[in-house]
Parts: structure tokens; C-alpha cells; sequence
């Protein structure tokens, strides 16, 4: 068995966005049904992406985990849309 590693981290480059957002994607839509086509609404825009690196030796690094964290007021944090790849 490959030895694996994870990171977790903000998600702040363009490729990690996206990879983000697909992976929201196919879990809410695809897999669970819950929207359709596309699970973004307005938390989105005030909401941190923090997303689960797998690294693995020999494959490139692959977005496994996602949630996103926001502010709803002064010290008072949420989390949402938490899921992982298969």
C-alpha cells in the first residue's frame, strides 16, 4: 500500500478553488442529489474554503475534503457544506 498524507488547508489558488467547488459539486449534486447542478449560494461569498490534500508518492496531490467556514457575527463561527471523496 502507498504511504498517504494529508493536509488541510485555506483553499487560495485558482486550482484549488475550483478543485473545491468540483468536489462540492459531486458530492451535494451527484452523489447526494441535494441541488441541482450546482450547490453554490450566497455563503459562498463570505465563507472561507478549506479544503483536505491527499499527497501521495508518485501521484499528483488530490483535493479529498472540503468545508467552509464563515462569520455569522462577532466570534460566532459556522461550518457547512463538509464532505469528502469517495
Amino acid at each position: 500500500m502507498k504511504k498517504r498524507t494529508y493536509s488541510f488547508q485555506l483553499a487560495l489558488s485558482k486550482s484549488e478553488i475550483a478543485d473545491y467547488f468540483d468536489l462540492r459539486q459531486q458530492i451535494f449534486c451527484e452523489e447526494q442529489g441535494l441541488f441541482q447542478g450546482d450547490d453554490r449560494d450566497s455563503i459562498d461569498h463570505r465563507s472561507y474554503p478549506i479544503v483536505a490534500i491527499a499527497h501521495t508518492l508518485d501521484q499528483p496531490d488530490q483535493v479529498v475534503g472540503v468545508v467552509r467556514i464563515y462569520e455569522e457575527m462577532s466570534r460566532l463561527w459556522y461550518g457547512g457544506r463538509l464532505g469528502v471523496h469517495p
